[in-house]
């Protein structure tokens, strides 16, 4: 579970810092494209070699054109992506907090008999509190509390956890 988590968490990172990546070098692009713009319509002027340098430029205009669609596509699509990893650790969470821990035999035992079989000490305090104890590791008692405090990023709230975790991200 905290694996699942934790790889999610680092496919998440990966996913904005492509998104940056891509921003970063288009930037960077579209930078350089004003000096080299420059020096090929100067250049385009230069019998014979003008018309070439002014097939570069379009071929230049196009990829840039086309480098700009595909960033300004992928990033809602990878932010997609990320809300479709968060819901699935909210999802194996659940499944671990709801179905795992509210049924497992609470003691270890051996050696029951037909005579004598298990008896759980504390049926359903012990469960009760394997699964609080699940919960604190995201910081409160119960995992509603955890998932409304998680769920408050997709709002932008104003508070210091959601603000800390986007300046974290």
């Amino acid at each position: 579970m905290l694996n699942f988590t934790a790889y999610t968490n680092r496919a998440m990172v990966v996913h904005y810092a492509s998104i940056m990546a891509a921003s970063a070098y288009l930037t960077w692009l579209h930078f350089m494209w004003a000096l080299v713009n420059g020096l090929m319509k100067v250049a385009s002027v230069i019998p014979y070699i003008g018309q070439v340098i002014a097939a570069i430029r379009t071929v230049f205009q196009i990829i840039i054109t086309i480098l700009d669609v595909a960033v300004t596509a992928m990033t809602p699509l990878v932010a997609a992506a990320n809300v479709v990893l968060y819901a699935l650790q909210e999802g194996a969470w659940w499944s671990v907090w709801l179905g795992r821990l509210t049924r497992i035999p609470p003691e270890a035992h051996s050696g029951d008999t037909a005579g004598a079989p298990f008896q759980p000490l504390w049926p359903n305090l012990i469960p009760t509190a394997n699964a609080a104890v699940f919960a604190q590791a995201r910081g409160h008692l119960t995992m509603p509390q955890n998932m409304l405090e998680t769920a408050q990023i997709f709002i932008n709230a104003r508070n210091d956890v959601v603000q800390t975790a986007r300046m974290h991200m």
